[in-house]
């Protein structure tokens, strides 16, 4: 789907895509096919994502400061000893968003860009850290707290964002660079009960910080 948007003088056009299949490796891929097509300024994903118990709440946002994918390594005595690859998202990029993501304005409108009622205690909020990735779906909080020893700003894990990031950093060039940026709800969290509690798509939300970027 593409569309267009305008916001004061500026035209921003909006290509709106999904992957196939679950996981990384598909996500790399389309997100490569599609910057050859249509060669964007901003790669953005949106989605759902696994919150870190104690860290987020049910319904908040988790724009990824940086994405590591958790699953290559080293196996040794039946340990995994993740290398722990990683792209970040540029610094500029994330204080102008948190410029932007502090009024008011924008954190009251995010509750009605979810589409459909919120609890009414429920007042989501944007978080700013680490995204793990990696293929399987994991409910083990034990290896979420070996993560989390290893990276301390660790908010959220999903099947897809360091696919994106990956390649993002690897279709960009000295004259044109593409920039990253995951913005994902926490729908459940990744240990033992972990149940997918409602589908927080984060598809507005990020949209409305698209059209701002």
């Amino acid at each position: 789907m593409v569309c267009d948007a305008k916001r004061a003088l500026r035209k921003v056009r909006i290509v709106a895509l999904r992957q196939q299949e679950k996981g990384l490796t598909s996500a790399a891929i389309t997100a490569t096919k599609a910057m050859c097509i249509w060669k964007p300024r901003l790669a953005l994903m949106t989605g759902i994502c696994a919150g870190v118990r104690g860290s987020v709440n049910l319904g908040d946002l988790v724009i990824a400061s940086q994405c590591f994918e958790h699953s290559s390594g080293q196996l040794r005595d039946g340990e995994l000893i993740p290398v722990q690859n990683r792209i970040s998202t540029p610094p500029w990029v994330l204080d102008f968003l948190t410029s932007v993501t502090d009024t008011h304005v924008l954190q009251e409108q995010i509750p009605v860009d979810f589409g459909h009622p919120m609890p009414s205690d429920s007042k989501p909020i944007i978080h700013y850290g680490s995204m793990a990735c990696g293929p399987q779906v994991i409910k083990d909080k034990s290896y979420i707290d070996q993560l989390k020893c290893k990276e301390h700003s660790l908010l959220a894990i999903d099947m897809e964002s360091y696919g994106l990031a990956l390649a993002a950093s690897m279709c960009s060039t000295y004259s044109r660079s593409i920039i990253p940026l995951v913005v994902k709800g926490v729908c459940d969290f990744a240990d033992s009960e972990k149940k997918m509690t409602g589908m927080i798509i984060a598809l507005m939300p990020a949209l409305r910080l698209c059209v701002l970027c």
